[in-house]
């Protein structure tokens, strides 16, 4: 076994008083949405008397290349465990191993496989257990079990940090006490997505979706929304940043489409904001959602966003306020809101606007992670006090 630390911060120094926190994480692939506010968040925590790490445990099977490079410049130490299967004991070793040192506060974790060694470990290293729950979209039976097993071990947890009321919500009614529940939104380092104000293309519309290709997300609504907007006669360029299970058939659902030459295949992508700035609208087409952070990225940005009202999206996108909502599966619906925006300008730049401040007042990531560090330290008060 392995452990790799990717980044320089591993040198920074830890100021007397500050609370040691080990983020863990489970990913195959690349990551999504959680890996952004990890690595982005260590300056922000180090202004509240918080040293973070993170340890990551990856699939040996699935490309990791941009979560590497992500982690390469991140402002925490990032340190690396490759398993090569399902019972590769890498992950357990590099966790006892960074946990043996006595070093950390709070165990961080964020998945049900760091819940679990977390809970295992914990004569090892004394910490306390802080959970975030980030949701459950389920694809398969075997993550249905998993799921199952998560909510198992959030009932055991010092403390659950939910994103949103509505997975709150859910959890309480699977058992997990609303003592343990904590509500503390996702949010993004604004000052990242710079507001661009748009401006109507006389090459017509163009839309970006960002995000994996698979079955939950539901691409293909956004294709047939395309097919039935060119039949209509409108013009529009079509964006899709990501990679998954589905690219090959949703190429071929472009091609029989007639839409080749409206619909780019970008791949993965790490320059999402400039995608961001040269786009007109922003459409999320999940079937199920918790709380996506490229839906406040769209925001912050100034780009009107359409999405369909699953999970905890109606929490960013208030209707026709801060965007345009629409029912999960419905192409024709969502063909509907993208041709409302192309044909209202004066109201997509309001709903930009609105979008905007809704980001900058409810979800920056300063605030986040104030709330964090207040849970953090009422976790270890308590600790001190019971003991």
């Amino acid at each position: 076994m392995k452990l790799v630390c990717l980044n320089d911060s591993a040198a920074l120094p830890v100021r007397q008083g500050e609370i040691r926190v080990l983020h863990v994480r489970t990913v195959r692939g690349n990551g999504g949405g959680p890996e952004k506010t990890v690595f982005r968040s260590g300056e922000y925590f180090h202004r509240f008397g918080v040293a973070p790490e993170a340890l990551y445990l990856l699939d040996a099977h699935t490309p990791s290349d941009l979560l590497l490079q992500r982690a390469r410049r991140a402002a925490i130490p990032v340190h690396i465990a490759v398993e090569h299967s399902a019972v590769d004991v890498a992950g357990a070793s590099a966790l006892a191993r960074l946990v043996r040192s006595g070093r950390f506060d709070i165990l961080h974790a964020h998945d049900y496989k760091a819940n679990a060694l977390a809970r295992l470990l914990w004569p090892a290293g004394g910490y306390r257990i802080i959970a975030t729950a980030h949701g459950y979209n389920r694809t398969t039976r075997r993550e249905g079990c998993y799921y199952a097993l998560e909510k198992l071990l959030l009932r055991s947890v010092d403390a659950v940090i939910c994103p949103s009321r509505h997975l709150a919500d859910q959890l309480a009614r699977s058992g997990v006490s609303r003592s343990r529940l904590h509500y503390v939104p996702n949010a993004i380092a604004v000052e990242d997505w710079p507001y661009h104000p748009r401006h109507r293309r006389p090459d017509g519309l163009r839309v970006l979706y960002a995000g994996r290709l698979s079955p939950e997300k539901n691409v293909p609504a956004l294709l047939e929304a395309a097919a039935a907007l060119r039949q209509r006669g409108r013009r529009l360029q079509v964006e899709i940043a990501g990679e998954g299970p589905q690219r090959g058939a949703l190429e071929e659902q472009a091609a029989t489409l007639g839409l080749s030459d409206a619909i780019s295949f970008l791949g993965l992508r790490d320059d999402v904001a400039e995608l961001m700035a040269r786009s007109d609208v922003f459409v999320n087409p999940s079937l199920t959602e918790g709380m996506p952070n490229t839906v406040l990225e769209a925001l912050a940005s100034g780009l009107p966003v359409i999405a369909t009202d699953v999970g905890a999206t109606r929490e960013l996108v208030v209707h026709e306020q801060t965007g345009l909502l629409v029912p999960p599966g419905d192409a024709g619906a969502l063909a509907d809101a993208i041709a409302r925006l192309d044909d209202c300008p004066d109201m997509a730049c309001g709903l930009a606007l609105c979008g905007r401040r809704h980001v900058e007042e409810h979800f920056n990531l300063l605030t986040r992670t104030a709330l964090v560090v207040a849970l953090y330290r009422g976790v270890l008060m308590a600790a001190r006090r019971s003991a």
